[in-house]
């Protein structure tokens, strides 16, 4: 039986591990010593924390869904590897006697605090790592290139329509730089070196059955068309891209082909 002022303490180290967790800290730093303070053993404690994280996971799942859009893939490659670590983390849990889970917790959290003190260090450095896999920087005595910025937290997707001509491969590198995983839609009929090892589909870029067809059930995140019929490009990608650029696409103008119904006249696009 816990006191009074003990459950005030459970939910004040609650609220702030909440506040804490969605601020991307570590919530078990704050809970897991709260729950040790008020009697509780290490096991149980550890099992209780569990048990709360299980009960959130529907609301964040929920409140992240414009932060989840477009990361289907991301997603599928990093469950199954998510899922083995929590199940061999579940089969430890249940197996360690309790008296000697109580010594390797102190450890845990140090290690724990360690990471989390050290993350903003790591992400620098997988930035780096990425920018010089993704530009080839650091070769032949070259600094980074100034188009490698930080990359977003979760890996964003994005869908290069083109690619591969003389514009197409600074695009799709820059975005690569910046952490994005590159999908190129074209018509295969050129490649070149530059690109080759960005994920590539093939497909007619000018009708909207062969662009359904090349993208099937695929999302992205930004979609840039730099080649191809923009009014079908922009018909199929609605509901499939949260953001879509267009490089050129005069045609999509209305009044393009007639400057005369401008004013002034001979004015080839509106400017209003």
């Amino acid at each position: 039986m816990t006191s009074l002022a003990d459950d005030a303490l459970l939910v004040a180290a609650g609220a702030l591990a909440g506040a804490v967790g969605s601020a991307g800290g570590i919530t078990s730093l704050i809970s897991y010593p709260a729950l040790l303070a008020v009697g509780i053993p290490p096991l149980p404690a550890n099992v209780t924390q569990a048990m709360a994280f299980v009960t959130c996971l529907p609301g964040s799942a929920l409140g992240s869904r414009p932060e989840l859009r477009g990361q289907w893939p991301w997603i599928r490659r990093w469950a199954v590897v998510a899922a083995a670590g929590g199940a061999v983390g579940a089969a430890l849990l249940l197996c360690t006697p309790g008296h000697l889970f109580g010594r390797i917790v102190p450890f845990l959290l140090v290690v724990a605090s360690v990471a989390l003190l050290l993350q903003p260090r790591l992400s620098t450095w997988r930035e780096g790592a990425g920018c010089r896999r993704q530009t080839g920087w650091g070769q032949g005595g070259h600094g980074p290139p100034r188009n490698c910025l930080p990359s977003p937290v979760m890996t964003q997707s994005a869908l290069l329509i083109g690619g591969t001509g003389p514009t197409g491969p600074p695009i799709a590198l820059g975005l690569a730089a910046r952490g994005y995983e590159v999908t190129i839609l074209h018509s295969g009929n050129h490649e070149i070196p530059e690109v080759a090892h960005l994920r590539h589909l093939h497909g007619d870029v000018f009708g909207e059955e062969g662009l359904r067809t090349a993208l099937s059930s695929e999302t992205f995140d930004v979609a840039i068309a730099s080649y191809g019929r923009l009014r079908s490009i922009a018909e199929v990608l609605v509901g499939r891209v949260g953001r879509l650029i267009s490089i050129g696409g005069a045609p999509v103008y209305r009044g393009f082909f007639d400057p005369a119904i401008h004013h002034p006249p001979g004015m080839p696009v509106p400017t209003r």
